[in-house]
């Protein structure tokens, strides 16, 4: 087994996040830039519920409309491992870290029950000012009678943050 040095593989990781998620690091700067906020859309007894006891349930993604978003994930990296890109990715993480790529592949495809299992969620939607009223999509989904959408405060989701004690 493979011992790693924490503080090395916390540095990896913000040091190549931008590279590995690209995408999701243009979308963080496109909110930053347009101000967009989160909101979640929920019932009235539930929105009080959560700002009485400031807390926010999670659901399991198998219990979820659209729980086979984890096993289309799941595929799309055992793909995406099969491609010439993927295998010169493997060669550039095991040269950042010896052998970093096949332990964590190997941990990942041993765990997926596990993960499928204890993966949580809670639905958050971005929300832009041309929306006065919400996301009609949203309301009729997870708030048809006495809807509410909780706008979040959204630095604790764009920038690394300890708020929500994760």
């Amino acid at each position: 087994m493979i011992e790693f040095n924490t503080a090395a593989l916390s540095n990896i990781y913000s040091s190549y996040f931008p590279m590995f998620f690209p995408r999701t690091m243009r979308r963080i700067e496109e909110i930053q830039k347009t101000n967009n906020k989160f909101v979640h859309y929920t019932s009235s007894q539930v929105a009080i519920s959560i700002i009485s006891q400031k807390k926010v349930w999670m659901r399991n993604a198998l219990v979820m409309n659209d729980f086979n978003e984890i096993s289309h994930g799941i595929k799309c990296v055992r793909s995406a491992l099969e491609t010439d890109s993927g295998k010169y990715l493997r060669e550039i993480i095991d040269r950042i870290y010896p052998n970093l790529s096949s332990y964590t592949v190997n941990l990942l495809f041993e765990k997926l029950d596990t993960i499928r299992a204890e993966t949580y969620l809670t639905c958050i939607s971005e929300h832009n000012d041309d929306e006065k009223n919400g996301r009609l999509s949203m309301w009729r989904a997870y708030a048809p009678k006495n809807g509410v959408a909780l706008v979040l405060n959204n630095e604790v989701f764009l920038r690394p943050s300890d708020a929500l004690k994760a």
